[in-house]
C-alpha cells in the first residue's frame, strides 16, 4: 500500500485559496472551494501522477468544483425572505472585512470593468495566466483545451484590453 504524502499539494495552499477567491470574489466561498479541492485532492491523491505539475491538477480539481457548483446553483433559486433583508443589508455594513472594497483597492474600476466585458473563458484563462502563473501547456490542460485555443484566447483578451484601455494607460503615464 503506498503511503500519502500530501505535503507536495499543501505547498499550493495560498496558491489556490487566491485562485479559489478570483473564482468567486467572496471570502467565504473562497475558502469553502480551497477546502473541497483540497479534500477531493486527499481523498483521490492516489491518482496524482507523482513528478507531474501539482499545481496544475489542483487547480483542475478546483475549476470542476466550481463549474459543477454553479451549475448545480443555477438550478435552485435563493432568495432572501423579504423580512430577513433589511437585517442582511446591516450586516453586510457592519462587516470588519469589506472585500468589495479590497477588490476595488487591488483594481481600479476602468480595468474592472474592461476585464469583465470579455467572455469567461478569457477571464478564466487570464485568471490562471497572471494570478495561477501556469504555462500554456497547463492552462491548457486545467480547462481541457488545445494549447492553441490558450494562446489565442490570452492574444485575444490582451488585445482588448489594449485597445479598451490604452485612455486610461495614457492619462496615467
Amino acid at each position: 500500500m503506498q503511503q500519502i504524502n500530501f505535503d507536495e499539494a499543501l505547498n499550493y495552499l495560498e496558491s489556490v485559496y487566491k485562485m479559489a477567491f478570483y473564482l468567486t470574489y467572496n471570502q467565504a466561498e473562497a475558502e469553502d472551494l480551497a477546502q473541497e479541492t483540497f479534500l477531493k485532492a486527499y481523498t483521490n491523491w492516489d491518482k496524482y501522477e507523482p513528478g507531474t505539475n501539482c499545481k496544475a491538477w489542483l487547480a483542475t480539481i478546483m475549476r470542476n468544483t466550481h463549474i459543477n457548483r454553479v451549475k448545480k446553483e443555477s438550478h435552485e433559486p435563493q432568495a432572501i425572505p423579504p423580512e430577513k433583508l433589511e437585517s442582511f443589508k446591516v450586516e453586510l455594513k457592519e462587516s470588519p472585512v469589506d472585500l468589495k472594497k479590497i477588490i476595488n483597492e487591488m483594481v481600479s474600476d476602468e480595468i474592472k470593468a474592461a476585464i469583465l466585458k470579455l467572455p469567461d473563458e478569457f477571464i478564466e484563462t487570464l485568471t490562471l495566466a497572471w494570478l495561477g502563473e501556469f504555462s500554456y501547456e497547463d492552462i491548457a490542460r486545467i480547462m481541457e483545451c488545445p494549447i492553441g485555443t490558450v494562446m489565442s484566447r490570452l492574444a485575444r483578451a490582451r488585445l482588448f484590453l489594449r485597445k479598451n484601455l490604452e485612455e486610461y494607460c495614457n492619462r496615467k503615464a
